[in-house]
């Protein structure tokens, strides 16, 4: 494994390594040299990667996400699918760019709206 992804696992939480499938074809955020910057101890995408990466590698991943939708007044149901990097291909919001989020957890209740 290359210094960059070593510096990178040293920075993330151990329990979500097994999040990122592929370390090299995983659409890790970069600055002008090429340089990963997950390694950072601020990174936004460090921090997805750790607490979604880890939930997401969990046994009660689909308990989790229900008490989360449960108590934002969205729809609990499993089975939870988390997306770590994921992009608005279909440009949802309008943007003019595709709209992309570091974490995006989606259950089977999804386009069901808010609850009562």
């Amino acid at each position: 494994m290359n210094s960059d992804f070593q510096a990178v696992r040293e920075n993330l939480f151990p329990a979500s390594h097994g999040a990122i499938e592929d370390w090299e074809a995983f659409p890790w955020h970069r600055d002008r040299t090429n340089r990963i910057h997950a390694h950072k101890a601020h990174s936004s995408q460090a921090i997805a990667i750790d607490v979604f990466g880890t939930i997401k590698m969990s046994r009660d991943r689909d308990r989790t996400f229900d008490a989360i939708a449960g108590g934002v007044g969205v729809a609990p149901g499993g089975p939870w699918t988390i997306t770590l990097e994921w992009t608005d291909t279909d440009r949802l919001l309008g943007e003019p760019r595709p709209t992309q989020v570091d974490a995006l957890a989606v259950g089977s209740m999804a386009g069901r709206g808010l609850r009562p």
